[in-house]
């Protein structure tokens, strides 16, 4: 279940468009390439497309650094100002300069690292797509754990370097921080008017603000069974998310502070979905975490439909013998290869299994009651928050009948 939305769009042109004859043998235009600013601009356009965008991407960074706790903080609604403060392992004082430049990352060095990436994004484009569309500022200190890999430079104090359109503003200097890596977006789309216009006055800013409290929420609940823990509030007002007050999360987090182990995996499942149920009855109430429901799900073999699938492509590129080989050549580090043959034993049952998943979570009890005005669908797919509206009718479509 979800929130419902509706949104309309119109398009108006006023004015009456009158052929221009002295253009009737203007000079054909010719072809040329776009600045790097101007890319890098257009690129940082859809990569953020509101302030709640901007703060989902630094989330996904934070969890990514191994961040126990976030905080946010949103001040005009995210376009006067954001900022997103973690205690995650934070940055190498030196890497900073490269943080905000497009396709500069620390996730991964050769394409066969892709298999066996596990982080939320590996392209490097969340910051520098910030510091294209905002004043962008980093203050990172690398955590104990960490500091004997960055020299003397990084043991003493955190460190702090401003961007302007994408570029560092001189070098790292010394700052007061604790571990952690604090980001900050100020004057967010000031370079591009007709956009922070969609965003001003406080009617607006406070619908943002709900967009982005809402983002947090969601991943408060999802990240709860990991020990994550989130606030969320306006910069001088109350707080409205704080799921580092419940005791559940905290002593998840206290098994990960002294890198305990669970006995076996029922009692960390048994802590993780506790504290899954403790943010929901942060968040919406505990009339809800009572009638939650534990629900897990999955179908059909991953790697032979992905093996079906390769061969499938290989029957329409027989003809092109060097996009063989290329894919070849990006594959195998997968364990996959292309050929007429099967290399697994489960790929004859291929063509009953075309969609494999695995799917777990919470679903309230038939007997619990809301306006569905008031119900609420989350969604995430490989860890990542997902908007979709075909699946959350789906599910209405097919408990309309049965719920109250």
């Amino acid at each position: 279940r979800h929130f419902r939305h509706s949104m309309f769009s119109f398009f108006f042109n006023s004015s009456k468009m009158e052929p221009n004859h002295d253009d009737d043998h203007a000079t054909p235009r010719r072809i040329q390439a776009l600045t790097k600013q101007v890319v890098d601009r257009i690129a940082a356009g859809e990569v953020i497309q509101r302030p709640s965008s901007v703060v989902k991407e630094l989330i996904e960074n934070s969890l990514d650094a191994d961040a126990s706790n976030i905080d946010v903080q949103i001040s005009g609604g995210g376009i006067g100002s954001l900022s997103v403060a973690d205690d995650g392992v934070g940055f190498f004082p030196d890497d900073l300069l490269l943080a905000a430049t497009r396709f500069a990352t620390s996730k991964l060095a050769h394409f066969e690292d892709l298999k066996t990436i596990e982080t939320f994004g590996f392209r490097g484009e969340a910051l520098a797509s910030a510091a294209m569309v905002g004043r962008l500022s980093i203050t990172s200190r690398q955590r104990q754990s960490q500091q004997k890999k960055g020299g003397n430079k990084s043991r003493n104090c955190a460190y702090k370097l401003s961007y302007a359109d994408g570029q560092p503003i001189g070098k790292p200097s010394p700052s007061a921080g604790k571990d952690g890596t604090i980001v900050k977006v100020e004057d967010l789309f000031y370079n591009i008017p007709s956009r922070r216009r969609a965003f001003e006055g406080n009617r607006k800013q406070n619908e943002e603000y709900s967009k982005t409290l809402s983002v947090v929420q969601r991943y408060a609940i999802h990240c709860a069974m990991q020990g994550v823990a989130f606030v969320c509030r306006k910069r001088g007002g109350n707080t409205d998310l704080n799921t580092a007050s419940l005791a559940s999360i905290k002593n998840i987090q206290m098994h990960k502070a002294r890198q305990q182990k669970y006995y076996n995996d029922d009692e960390l499942q048994t802590h993780g979905e506790s504290a899954v149920k403790d943010a929901v009855a942060h968040i919406f109430g505990i009339s809800l975490s009572r009638e939650l429901l534990l629900l897990k799900a999955s179908d059909g073999d991953l790697k032979a439909v992905s093996q079906k699938a390769l061969n499938a492509m290989k029957n329409k590129l027989d003809s092109v013998e060097t996009s063989k080989r290329i894919l070849d050549n990006n594959l195998m580090p997968f364990g996959l290869e292309l050929g007429t043959e099967t290399k697994t034993n489960n790929l004859s049952n291929a063509t009953q299994n075309d969609f494999t998943y695995e799917a777990s979570g919470f679903i309230s009890n038939g007997t619990f009651c809301v306006p569905k005005a008031c119900s609420t669908f989350i969604l995430f797919i490989n860890n990542r928050l997902v908007e979709s509206a075909p699946l959350r009718r789906a599910i209405e479509a097919t408990y309309v009948d049965a719920l109250p």
